[in-house]
């Protein structure tokens, strides 16, 4: 039964996750920290991508918390966009509740920092 996550996981076609980690790693490490909002699969694998060592400056958060965050302008606020994970369909409905393009309508004033392989890191204004 482990197996099956497992493969799931880092099978690109269906979760993005080698474009997500890389992404990730590269534009999130050295940021000036802030709030990541992301989709709930993704938000669970946050401690892999990072190889459990997650900078403490950055928070992660489900797209809705957005409208009870504290927005601080020293503090940005990033959106994630996995394309693979909002698409994919043995995903949907129990886990991904909306599709890339209703959650990035949520978001009009975004601005994209970076993109690979279907993920999107946008920044948003606080």
């Amino acid at each position: 039964m482990a197996i099956r996550p497992a493969y799931f996981m880092a099978k690109p076609s269906n979760s993005g996750y080698f474009a997500q980690q890389q992404l990730m790693q590269q534009e999130l490490r050295w940021a000036a920290g802030g709030v990541v909002l992301m989709d709930n699969f993704s938000l669970h694998k946050c401690e892999i991508m990072y190889g459990f060592r997650v900078p403490d400056n950055l928070r992660f958060q489900h797209y809705a918390a957005y409208d009870t965050l504290r927005k601080v302008p020293s503090r940005p606020i990033w959106l994630l966009i996995n394309r693979p994970v909002l698409s994919n369909d043995e995903l949907i409905p129990q886990v991904i509740t909306a599709s890339a393009e209703q959650v990035l309508a949520r978001f009009p004033r975004r601005k994209l920092h970076s993109q690979n392989n279907g993920v999107e890191l946008y920044l948003l204004p606080n």
